[in-house]
């Protein structure tokens, strides 16, 4: 199975992402993805990376998020 150079680069460029998630939780923080254009939303969800990432329209709602996730449960 041969791949093209672009399949190539993209297989680097999302191990460069999950390596920088993996490192980021491991440090007990979180990682967004803000402002995605529509066909790179669409590929995240085709490979259900959507599902691994977490993704939000603007970085005011990430902040948003994150506020959320970290509030201390009482």
């Amino acid at each position: 199975h041969v791949r093209s150079r672009r399949q190539r680069q993209m297989c680097k460029e999302t191990g460069v992402f999950i390596s920088i998630l993996t490192q980021t939780r491991n440090r007990n923080g979180e990682v967004f993805i803000v402002n995605i254009p529509k066909k790179i939303n669409q590929l995240l969800v085709i490979t259900k990376l959507n599902n691994v990432f977490n993704i939000a329209e603007n970085i005011k709602e990430a902040k948003e998020t994150i506020l959320k996730i970290k509030q201390p449960i009482n």
